[in-house]
C-alpha cells in the first residue's frame, strides 16, 4: 500500500456538462498513464447526478475509461458531493509506478465483479483489495422499480445500509478476504443527518446505517479492532460503501513470481508485517461514546444504540522491505466526545489539523507497537526517529461555510507533500462544520524530500 501514489483534479469551473468533465478527467487520467503511472482507483465527488442512479454514472464513466485504458479499469467511487468553488466534478486518482511495481516484485490485477471494477495487488508478502463503491438507493416512492439490482429502490436508508453491506461481504468471499481484513472503510450516507419518524421512533439516517454497521460486523468479525473509517453525508437518497482489505500471505505460500538474482534478493520470510490502530490522547474511541452523543433512536433496540465502529487511524508497516502507510479516519473537532468551537469553520479546522498531527506523532506509533505481540524494538526506534508525511487530504465542509481562508489554512499545513481534495458534505453532528480524512507515511528525517510527482 505505500508503494501508491495520490493525485487530485478538478474540473474548470467553466466546464459544467457531464459528458465534457468526464472526457476532462478520463484525458488526465491517460496522460498519467503515458508517466508510466498504472491508475487503480479512481474517486469521484460530482456536484449533481441529473436524476441518474450513481451506479449507472459509474457504468458511464467506466465506459469512457475503457477507450483508453482498454481492460485495465480502475475500481471506481462515485458519490454526490459538490467540489468546492462551483466544479462539476473533483476528483482522486489513486497510482502506482511501473517502475515500483517492478522493483517490488508486486503485481497488479483489474478485474470484476457484479459488473463493477476492483483491485488486487500482490506482493511477495502480502495481498491488497480495492474495491469499488457500492452503491444503493432509497425511495419513498413504494411503486418504483428497476431490474438492475444496483439501483433498485428501496423503502429505507437501512435496508439500502443493508443491500451495500451485503455487496461487499459477497466481494470479500469471493476473493477469499474476510471482515477482519478490511483496512480502511469509506461510508457515504444520503442526507446523513435526516430524521425519520416511524411510528413512535425517531430515527437518523446516520445512526441507522450505524445500526446495519454493527450487524453485519458482529456477525462476520473476529478482531476487536475496527477499520480506519469516514462516515460522511451526500446530497443523494442512498448509501454507498468502499473499502481496502490487505491480508499478509502466508509463510509457507510461494511467491505469485520469483527471482534468482542475488542483487535483488530480499528474505521475505524474515518479513515482519505490522497492522494496527493508532489511539488518540484527545479524543475518544467512537465505539465507546455515551448513549447521549448518539442521535435518534434504535431501529432494533428500544434502548441501547450502536456506535460508530472505527478506529481513529490505521497503521500498517512492513520491515522487509522497508515500507508503512497510516490512513486517518475522518476526523473533526471533537475532544473527547463532545464538538467544541460549534460554528466556528476556521477554529474547527484549526483543531482537527492538530488533533490528527497529535495521532500521527511518532510516540503514537511507538505505544501502538508497545500492545503489539512480538513487536521489534529496533522498529520502535527506527519510527521514533521518523517524521510523518502526508500524501493525501480530503476536506469535507458543511454546505455554506466554505471560505478560501479554509482553503488556505489545509494548504499552509499540507500543500508541499499532499494531494488536495476539498468538497461539501453534511458531516456526521450538526454543530460540526468541517472533517479531515488524510494517508500519510514515516519516513527517516534524513531522506525527506519533497515528492514532486504529486498533483494537486
Amino acid at each position: 500500500m505505500y508503494l501508491k501514489r495520490c493525485y487530485s483534479y478538478t474540473t474548470p469551473k467553466e466546464v459544467q456538462l457531464q459528458e465534457k468533465a468526464f472526457l476532462a478527467l478520463v484525458d488526465f487520467i491517460y496522460h498519467l498513464k503515458l508517466e508510466k503511472e498504472i491508475p487503480f482507483k479512481i474517486y469521484i465527488a460530482i456536484a449533481k447526478t441529473d436524476r441518474q442512479s450513481l451506479y449507472n454514472l459509474q457504468q458511464d464513466f467506466i465506459s469512457y475509461l475503457s477507450n483508453v485504458l482498454d481492460s485495465e479499469i480502475p475500481a471506481l467511487t462515485l458519490v454526490c458531493q459538490a467540489p468546492k468553488n462551483g466544479a462539476f466534478l473533483c476528483a482522486e486518482i489513486f497510482c502506482v509506478s511501473q517502475k515500483d511495481l517492478i522493483e517490488s516484485h508486486s503485481k497488479i490485477y483489474f478485474k470484476q465483479f457484479n459488473k463493477l471494477p476492483y483491485i488486487e495487488i500482490q506482493s511477495k508478502t502480502y495481498c491488497e483489495l480495492w474495491s469499488s463503491g457500492f452503491q444503493s438507493s432509497y425511495s419513498s416512492n413504494q411503486n418504483t422499480s428497476c431490474k438492475d439490482t444496483h439501483t433498485i429502490s428501496f423503502l429505507s436508508t437501512e435496508q439500502a445500509s443493508i443491500f451495500a453491506f451485503e455487496q461487499m461481504q459477497a466481494l470479500l468471499a469471493y476473493t477469499n478476504f474476510c471482515f477482519d481484513h478490511i483496512f480502511r472503510q469509506w461510508n457515504y450516507i444520503g442526507h446523513i443527518l435526516k430524521i425519520h419518524k416511524d411510528k413512535n421512533k425517531e430515527l437518523q439516517n446516520y445512526q441507522i446505517f450505524n445500526e446495519v454497521r454493527e450487524r453485519f460486523y458482529s456477525r462476520y468479525k473476529k478482531e476487536k479492532t475496527y477499520p480506519a473509517a469516514t462516515g460522511i453525508g451526500m446530497n443523494y437518497n442512498g448509501i454507498c460503501i468502499d473499502f481496502i482489505a490487505c491480508s499478509p500471505i502466508s509463510k509457507n505460500a510461494q511467491p505469485a513470481e520469483t527471482s534468482n538474482s542475488a542483487e535483488n534478493f530480499i528474505d521475505y520470510q524474515k518479513s515482519e508485517i505490522y497492522n494496527l490502530p493508532l489511539k488518540s490522547l484527545v479524543q475518544k474511541d467512537a465505539y465507546s461514546y455515551n448513549q447521549q452523543v448518539l442521535i435518534g433512536q434504535s431501529i432494533f433496540s428500544n434502548i441501547h444504540k450502536k456506535t460508530p465502529l472505527f478506529e481513529r487511524a490505521r497503521l500498517w508497516i512492513e520491515t522487509k522491505p522497508d515500507g508503512n502507510i497510516c490512513m486517518v479516519s475522518g476526523t473533526a473537532s471533537i475532544e473527547g466526545e463532545k464538538t467544541i468551537d460549534e460554528n466556528n469553520a476556521e477554529k474547527q479546522l484549526i483543531n482537527t489539523i492538530q488533533f490528527i498531527n497529535s495521532l500521527v506523532q511518532p510516540q503514537s506509533v511507538e505505544i501502538a507497537l508497545q500492545v503489539a505481540k512480538n513487536s521489534n524494538p529496533l522498529l520502535q526506534k527506527k519510527i521514533l526517529e521518523s517524521t510523518p508525511c502526508f500524501t493525501r487530504i480530503r476536506l469535507y465542509v458543511k454546505p455554506g461555510f466554505y471560505t478560501e481562508l479554509l482553503g488556505n489554512l489545509l494548504k499552509k499545513n499540507y500543500l508541499s507533500t499532499a494531494a488536495i481534495s476539498l468538497v461539501e458534505a453534511e458531516i456526521c453532528r450538526n454543530n460540526l462544520l468541517i472533517e479531515i480524512e488524510a494517508d500519510l507515511t514515516y519516513k527517516e528525517n534524513s531522506s525527506i524530500k519533497e515528492d514532486s510527482s504529486i498533483a494537486h
